[in-house]
């Protein structure tokens, strides 16, 4: 059914393929641009993002589970708080200055314990974004070598499952 599905999709304008895509949920439309894109809204608002070169990325997710329906609940009865500004990386100066994720104060709401895992991740020094719902977590190092370094403090200091990579990914 699935293939089905995409089969069916891949015959729409670029148009009608986001507006199936965001019926199939909300993160799905940013994976199906398969690009680099700056998201607003619930995921329905896509814009290209600039040429950003690739900045080193450390990718942290605890071990705590959340129900993403209970993540956009609390964002409502929260009245839609605003997530804090983060500074952008320096080698996006020009293109991005800070990034933001709406639902990191609703998530921190439903998991308390998610609020300490961002107070962690932030210690090291660099700006840190919650991804999606949660509960991962993007860091963004200044080089390699800071990201390696914060990998390996946190897999000493949290029973997250860690990985270091680029983003965006390096054009092959």
């Amino acid at each position: 059914r699935s293939s089905d599905l995409l089969g069916a999709a891949l015959g729409l304008s670029e148009a009608g393929q986001l507006e199936v895509a965001a019926r199939l949920g909300a993160d799905v439309p940013i994976c199906w641009a398969n690009r680099t894109m700056i998201m607003r809204g619930a995921g329905e608002v896509l814009e290209p993002a600039p040429e950003l070169p690739s900045v080193a990325v450390v990718v942290a997710t605890p071990a705590i589970s959340l129900s993403t329906p209970a993540v956009y609940r609390a964002w409502d009865e929260l009245g839609g708080p605003i997530g804090a500004d983060v500074p952008a990386p320096r080698a996006w100066d020009g293109a991005l200055q800070h990034l933001r994720n709406d639902l990191e104060p609703a998530a921190h709401h439903v998991s308390p314990e998610l609020a300490g895992f961002a107070r962690l991740v932030r210690s090291f020094g660099c700006s840190a974004t919650l991804a999606g719902s949660g509960a991962s977590y993007a860091i963004w190092a200044r080089d390699d070598r800071e990201a390696k370094r914060v990998a390996d403090e946190l897999r000493s200091r949290s029973d997250a499952h860690v990985w270091v990579s680029q983003f965006p990914a390096p054009a092959q």
